[in-house]
């Protein structure tokens, strides 16, 4: 009976110790696997890899993060920037800062620290996301929209790794390797914060030029709008020469006088003949009279001479 416990207990503790978490994603579902793992499983299973009993485990950050490990903890699982970037995803989706990679290396020996790939071969029953594999370190700071753009194939045990794996010397550790938060980390800025900013400066740039485009429609728009008349009346700009009308009424120079004559039809009395009568001067003869409505313009001044009389008649006797 001893013995088929032991041998159950043989059995049953390689497959208790297995990689684990306990941490919580909240944010960031594009930091998943296809198979559903969390970036912070995936980063404890690679974190085995430098253990004897397959025992490593992820804790949950209870404080603002980063993760980050000790002096005496540095090793090829944990000393190169795939891990890094896991861990940092893994931060990120529990709302936590993710920590800068001269945090990250700041334990690592300068000969154990590998930059774009996993120095140890893939465990199996795990797939590592492409992204993982992205340099950041350049830039110094874990890109969460960059690392979500990240469309590449998975690497697992049995395909092709993405980065190009170089084996290295281990460091095996014989007891249980928890990364854990780092102690009193210096204050720093989270991708997420420089991604807001990034957003909000682009939504500005946008609403500018948005602006200026609308401006620029307004004034085409306008000038339009002055010129139509113009062109499809061209009458209506045109203002004809006003000139003075001249008064008939008043006569000016250059200007003559027009002539009336008195067109009446009244009948001409004809005086009743009277023979001549010495006595009766109505009977003398007169000359010839002109009628009162004609006044014949002389051309030239006239001046009479002497002081009319009485006409005289041959054969007439005189008084």
């Amino acid at each position: 009976m001893i013995e088929y416990i032991i041998a159950v207990a043989l059995f049953v503790a390689p497959t208790i110790a297995v990689p684990w978490t306990n941490a919580t994603c909240i944010d960031e579902p594009w930091s998943f696997n296809s198979q559903g793992q969390s970036s912070c499983l995936v980063s404890a299973y690679l974190g085995a890899q430098c253990t004897t009993d397959n025992t490593y485990g992820i804790y949950a950050l209870t404080d603002n993060g980063p993760y980050g490990f000790g002096t005496d903890a540095a090793n090829n699982c944990l000393c190169n920037s795939v891990m890094w970037n896991l861990l940092s995803a893994c931060a990120l989706c529990q709302g936590k800062l993710s920590g800068t990679w001269a945090q990250w290396v700041m334990y690592c020996p300068t000969n154990m620290i590998t930059v774009g790939k996993y120095p140890l071969p893939l465990p199996t029953s795990v797939n590592v996301p492409s992204w993982a594999y992205h340099d950041f370190t350049t830039a110094g700071v874990f890109n969460a929209v960059i690392a979500s753009q990240q469309s590449g194939p998975e690497s697992s045990a049995i395909a092709a790794s993405t980065g190009a794996s170089t084996l290295a010397p281990t460091a095996t550790s014989t007891g249980t390797g928890i990364v854990t938060s780092v102690p009193n980390p210096p204050p720093t800025q989270s991708p997420s914060s420089s991604n807001t900013g990034a957003i909000i400066g682009g939504i500005v740039g946008g609403v500018l030029g948005i602006g200026l485009i609308g401006l620029i429609a307004f004034v085409l728009v306008r000038k339009r709008k002055h010129d139509e008349p113009a062109l499809k009346y061209p009458e209506a700009g045109y203002k004809p020469q006003t000139t003075t009308q001249p008064n008939t009424t008043t006569p000016i120079i250059g200007q003559i006088t027009p002539y009336q004559i008195n067109t009446s039809n009244q009948p001409v009395s004809t005086p009743e003949y009277k023979p001549y009568d010495p006595s009766d001067p109505s009977t003398f003869p007169t000359g010839p009279t002109m009628p009162e409505q004609y006044a014949e313009p002389l051309p030239y001044s006239y001046r009479p001479q002497g002081t009319p009389g009485p006409p005289s008649y041959t054969n007439v006797p005189q008084v």
